[in-house]
């Protein structure tokens, strides 16, 4: 019996180490980042979806509220490990007309404002640094609103506010 459970755990362990060959180790880094994305695309989006790269996985929609408003904003929190991408982020709206648009290369650091737009039917984003932000950016978040914590694993997004 001894003998069994032996060969039974050492299989256990060395499927374990085999699992994982073959696969690249993606570089993973912690961060917090709190953004604001704005909704300039001329249409209300019902959903919002991002992801590292194309081999990873869409989010579940982001959005709380049923509809994000053409001129609206939301605010957006990241938090924890993510993938290291070199080119940005992938940004999926699908909009209340049910066609869906992906943002490509979208750069996400803490404190930025990117707007989404489209520019005849082209996706074009617009990357503002926090540095760049005015004042008038402090009433895109009303006192007393809790962000939601955006992980790679369980992404979420706070109530739409009008920009």
């Amino acid at each position: 019996m001894r003998k069994k459970l032996a060969l039974v755990l050492t299989l256990i362990c060395a499927l374990g180490a085999f699992a994982g060959c073959g696969k690249e180790e993606v570089p993973q880094q912690e961060v917090s980042y709190n953004m604001t994305f704005v909704n300039e695309t001329g249409k209300g989006a019902s959903a919002l979806k991002i992801r590292p790269t194309e081999e990873d996985d869409w989010t579940d929609n982001m959005l709380k509220e049923s509809e994000w408003k053409n001129g609206f904003s939301v605010p957006v929190t990241l938090n924890g490990m993510v993938p290291v991408v070199e080119n940005g982020w992938q940004v999926q709206m699908t909009f209340t007309d049910g066609t869906e648009q992906v943002w490509e290369n979208v750069v996400l650091e803490d404190s930025d404002t990117i707007t989404f737009t489209l520019e005849d039917g082209t996706p074009s984003v617009t990357h503002m640094p926090a540095e760049d932000v005015t004042n008038d950016a402090e009433d895109v978040l009303e006192d007393g609103d809790n962000q939601d914590q955006l992980t790679d694993e369980d992404a979420q997004l706070d109530s739409v506010t009008e920009k």
